[in-house]
C-alpha cells in the first residue's frame, strides 16, 4: 500500500512492536441538517475507498444542539490493503 506523508502516523523509533503493537485508528465525522444525510454520507465515502480495506470499529451518533448541521455520525476505523508488510 503507497503511503501518503500527509495520513501518515509517526510512531517513535525504539518503540519495541511486539511488547508494544500500533493498531493505527482514525476517525470520521459526517454531519447534516437532516437525521439520514449523515449515514449517506459514510455511505458513499466508504464505497470511495474500495481497493483498500477499511474496517469499520465503532460508530456513534450525537445530536449538536444549536449547529446549521446537527446530526452527526462518528465512524472510527482502520485501513489496510489485506497485505502482509
Amino acid at each position: 500500500m503507497k503511503h501518503d506523508p500527509d495520513t501518515c502516523l509517526l510512531v517513535p523509533s525504539d518503540l519495541d512492536r511486539d511488547v508494544d503493537p500500533v493498531q493505527p485508528m482514525a476517525s470520521m465525522l459526517f454531519t447534516s441538517a437532516d437525521s439520514t444525510e449523515p449515514f449517506a454520507k459514510a455511505a458513499r465515502w466508504l464505497a470511495g475507498y474500495d481497493s483498500v480495506e477499511i474496517t469499520v470499529i465503532d460508530t456513534s451518533w450525537t445530536v449538536f444542539q444549536g449547529e446549521e448541521e446537527p446530526y452527526g455520525l462518528r465512524v472510527d476505523f482502520s485501513c489496510g490493503n489485506g497485505e502482509k508488510d
